[in-house]
């Protein structure tokens, strides 16, 4: 078999060049400010609904993985997410749903809106997918999804973020700060995932796996793309 960190930074690779944050059209107006903040808050809307969900992949791994180095980088993971770990201190940003919302205080919606959302179906699709991972498929091919998924958020960051503080709005230190703590964890903790999990990828049945649920991750962010386009453009 070929080295376990070829074949896994071979996947990465192949994905990432096709990343729907920076290939899509919808995110291409994103970057460029050509969309009206109500566009633009279409996807900051319905990316919340997957920013809420997201830390229960690590919570759910965690509860049923016996491998204890793999447990504390699932921990590690919630640390950043729930508890506000950033640059080496336990709450010096708040939990990250607090700080997506204000990205929503910056572009001028009121708290009251989140409970209003309602999730595209393509936003459904990311969330199912969310919870298979939590609870269903095998933890090693799990995390090797979450690796490529953070590799995507860093995409997201230097595209979204961005944007938001130059077209939308957003402050640097408020509605900006989400994005900015996302590009400097996801660094780090996309590197840590790898290196935690990469050694339990052991056979041809574990590539499979790993490998169709990576892909599966990259087509429901293409719908994912399609879809706010379709409801917002």
């Amino acid at each position: 078999m070929r080295d376990v960190h070829e074949w896994f930074d071979g996947i990465k690779r192949e994905l990432l060049a096709k990343c729907p944050y920076r290939e899509a059209e919808y995110f291409k107006r994103f970057g460029a400010g050509q969309l009206t903040r109500e566009q633009a808050w279409g996807h900051v809307s319905q990316n919340y609904l997957i920013v809420v969900y997201f830390p229960r992949i690590f919570s759910g791994i965690h509860a049923r993985c016996d491998e204890l180095e793999v447990r504390k980088e699932c921990a590690k993971h919630l640390l950043v997410e729930d508890l506000g770990y950033f640059r080496g201190h336990i709450g010096a940003t708040p939990d990250h749903i607090e700080l997506y919302k204000w990205i929503g205080d910056d572009m001028g919606y009121g708290r009251g809106v989140y409970d209003q959302l309602r999730p595209l179906p393509e936003t459904t699709g990311v969330i199912d997918l969310c919870r298979e991972l939590s609870q269903r498929t095998p933890w090693p091919a799990a995390l090797a999804t979450t690796a490529v998924f953070e590799a995507e958020v860093i995409e997201l960051s230097q595209i979204v973020g961005q944007s938001l503080v130059k077209h939308y709005g957003c402050r640097p230190e408020h509605g900006g700060m989400n994005y900015t703590v996302h590009f400097e964890a996801e660094q780090q903790e996309g590197e840590d995932t790898e290196k935690a999990i990469l050694e339990y990828i052991r056979t041809d049945g574990d590539r499979r796996a790993a490998e169709a649920s990576m892909r599966k991750l990259h087509t429901v962010l293409e719908n994912y793309a399609a879809g706010v386009a379709r409801a917002y453009l």
